[in-house]
């Protein structure tokens, strides 16, 4: 990656380096939450990471808003991924569960599952069920009789 100039908009100076960005979207992409990212001590804070991806923002760094758009991408992958391995696991492990208790976790299965699948979908439109019926119906208007 190229050396960034980053912009001071005042305040502190900035901490961006290479290293840190490739960390940051090394991360993000194997599905770690950006909250959870920031809570290590040398990183930013996740407004700061929205800021240097956001073109808008005066802190806007061209090259990380490229690569954080890809790790978003494989972040969909990742939480595609985590919601399969935990119906996975927890279906094997409910049969080892007291009756009384394996309805409450069978809730908790589904609505973990559903929170990484909606992640999923937020990261990468290949798992947005809303965003394939838009493209199908555009793909489907298209289509001369």
């Amino acid at each position: 990656m190229a050396k960034n100039k980053v912009k001071n908009v005042g305040g502190r100076p900035s901490i961006f380096t290479d290293e840190l960005a490739i960390e940051i979207c090394d991360r993000f992409s194997k599905g770690e939450l950006i909250l959870t990212i920031c809570e290590d001590e040398h990183m930013p804070t996740s407004a700061t990471i929205y800021d240097w991806a956001d073109k808008d923002s005066p802190r806007f760094i061209e090259s990380f808003s490229e690569m954080f758009s890809r790790a978003k991408l494989k972040a969909g992958h990742s939480h595609a991924d985590k919601s399969l391995n935990v119906l996975d696991k927890s279906l094997a492990e409910l049969k080892t569960y007291d009756p009384a208790l394996a309805s409450a976790y069978a809730s908790l299965i589904r609505h973990k599952s559903n929170a990484h699948a909606r992640t999923a979908g937020y990261h990468n439109r290949h798992y947005n069920a809303k965003a394939q019926a838009e493209e199908t119906k555009q793909t489907d208007a298209d289509i001369e009789i």
